[in-house]
């Protein structure tokens, strides 16, 4: 990949960036797993990508919140790797009620 950051990796990045308004940050991660090739197993194969969107949930935030509701509640309905990925998030949120409480 010779130092380049993919699109997702550059997504993630835009989170730590103060500059990047959070609605333009979760307004490209939820573009980016809408498209079809990344529409399912958000949490278990676009975890950092999917933590950071969640905080739509938790702050009710610019984008649809039900919309990304149902699509993790789904994803979580048909994938135990994206179960296990999503308890992990739980852990690193220090919560089991946010939106990790899907």
């Amino acid at each position: 990949m010779d130092g380049q950051l993919t699109e997702e990796q550059q997504i993630v990045a835009q989170y730590a960036d103060p500059r990047v308004p959070r609605n333009q940050s979760h307004a490209s991660a939820y573009r980016f797993l809408l498209r079809p090739e990344n529409a399912d197993h958000w949490w278990c194969q676009h975890y950092e990508l999917t933590k950071e969107l969640c905080q739509v949930l938790l702050h009710q935030e610019h984008l649809q919140p039900r919309q990304i509701w149902q699509a993790l509640s789904r994803q979580l309905g048909s994938c135990s790797d994206c179960i296990s990925s999503y308890h992990n998030a739980q852990v690193c949120c220090g919560t089991s009620n946010s939106i990790c409480s899907i």
